[in-house]
Order: C-alpha cells, then structure tokens, then sequence
C-alpha cells in the first residue's frame, strides 16, 4: 500500500477500481468496464471508464497499478500485534485475525500496516476474488501490482467521520456503497443494491451512515 503512494510522486501509476465480488462475482472472467485514471508524476493525464483488455497500452507500460477494493470486500481490523520482523510477521498474521474473520485466513490476502504503538491496521480480501484479477492484468502485461481498499482513500478529519457514496456504473448493471471511514484503522463499507434499480434513498443513507457512525 505504501509503496503505491510513494511510487505516485514519481511514477506513471495506473488506478482501477473494482466492482464489489457481490454484485458480480465472476466479473474478472468477463468484459466489464472499470473506473480508471492514469497518472504521472502525481497529475492525472487520463481518466474514464475502460475494459482492462481495452487499457492493455497503459496497463503494460505503466510502473504500478494500484487495485481499488471495493468497501464491502475488505475488513480493515486494528490488531495489537507483538513486536516481530517482517519475516514473522506475515506467518504471525492468519493466527491474530483468525477469531475476527468469518472463514479460513488461508482463503484470504491479509496486508498489514505501518506498527503503531504496538498495534496495526490489517486489510482482509477474498484470495480467489483478488487473484482473479491479478491474473487477468498480468496477461495485458501489468508489471507492479498492489492493491487498497477504497475506505482507506477517504480523507480522515479530526474527530469527524469521513463518509461517501460510491457508484459503479456499469452498461448492464450498477452497483452503490456507502463507504465509512471512522479511525485511521477503522472502516467499513455497505451495499446500497442496484443505482439503476431499486436503491437506497438519500435519508435511509443518512440514517445507515449514522448507524453505522455509532453516533460519531
């Protein structure tokens, strides 16, 4: 996560965000146009909406892409996690999250953050659903591949709750997420149903936001 942010400064980085494995779940195995920007030295030269297979140019020339997770993908747990060295550490990780996570830890890609004060920020995907994607970027030619949950892109204000509501459109379908960021390592993400369809209204948003906010 923190070498996409480093790469930006310097580097031509190409962001995707994915569509949330709920809403369609075998979508890295079919054409799917995906929200995109291409950036250079931390300016943005190209943004819209594109196929993977259709961005195969940028996709193997650029440095890094960056995955943008949906919310609703991702559990971002703050962890109390013992001193130890990278190298025991990502074999430490499955045993910490295990009793907070439905399912193996095996089954899932698990990012840790930076140490602090003797606790850490750790992000949880789907190995499948993630893989699914890898595979298909690397066979446009995508070099450097890293990933983030969109919830942690949100700004964090002071003894405030950062909230958005996130769209993916899409020809055939389109999906919506409220997306909360409550602390640095505290976030969540929440299916809205279809934005073409049948949708949560603007006070039922306002009021999960505040639910999920627990008066915050």
């Amino acid at each position: 996560m923190s070498a996409a942010s480093a790469l930006s400064a310097t580097a031509s980085v190409l962001y995707l965000r994915l569509p949330a494995r709920a809403d369609v779940p075998d979508a890295a195995r079919q054409p799917i146009t995906l929200p995109f920007a291409l950036t250079l030295r931390g300016r943005v030269q190209r943004q819209g909406f594109a196929s993977a297979e259709s961005l195969a140019e940028p996709v193997s020339h650029a440095q890094c892409i960056v995955l943008l997770l949906a919310a609703s993908d991702v559990t971002v747990l703050r962890v109390t996690v013992p001193p130890l060295p990278s190298s025991r550490l990502a074999t430490a990780l499955p045993a910490l999250v295990e009793d907070c996570i439905i399912g193996d830890p095996a089954d899932c890609v698990l990012a840790a953050g930076p140490d602090e004060e003797g606790s850490r920020t750790i992000a949880i995907v789907d190995r499948a659903w993630l893989q699914q994607w890898v595979e298909r970027l690397r066979a446009s030619g995508a070099r450097r591949l890293s990933a983030l949950p969109v919830q942690l892109c949100l700004p964090l204000p002071e003894h405030r709750v950062a909230a958005a509501v996130m769209d993916f459109p899409h020809p055939h379908y389109a999906s919506r997420e409220l997306v909360l960021r409550l602390a640095a390592g505290e976030c969540t993400g929440l299916s809205l149903g279809d934005a073409q369809g049948e949708a949560a209204a603007p006070m039922e948003v306002l009021r999960s936001a505040a639910a999920l906010a627990a008066g915050r």
